[in-house]
């Protein structure tokens, strides 16, 4: 099943598509020590403003990102 067309720019900075393509057939890996990325893990840090996660590998437990999501009120 392929999703929406994502829009980017290019060196020259024109914008070409990238497309989106969903694949159930393998798994993602780890960039720092490059398993298989069977579960991600989560911790929610503290804050006043919204709420933030932090997600990191099941395997050696490095980061892999950290999210921010505002409530509905913040805009």
């Amino acid at each position: 099943m392929k999703q929406p067309i994502v829009t980017a720019e290019s060196s020259r900075g024109e914008p070409i598509m990238i497309e989106c393509a969903k694949r159930d057939d393998i798994s993602p890996m780890c960039p720092h020590c490059s398993s298989q990325l069977r579960t991600v893990w989560f911790q929610q840090l503290a804050g006043v403003m919204g709420k933030r996660f932090v997600y990191f590998c099941g395997t050696c437990r490095k980061v892999l990102g950290i999210s921010h999501r505002k409530g509905f009120w913040m805009g």
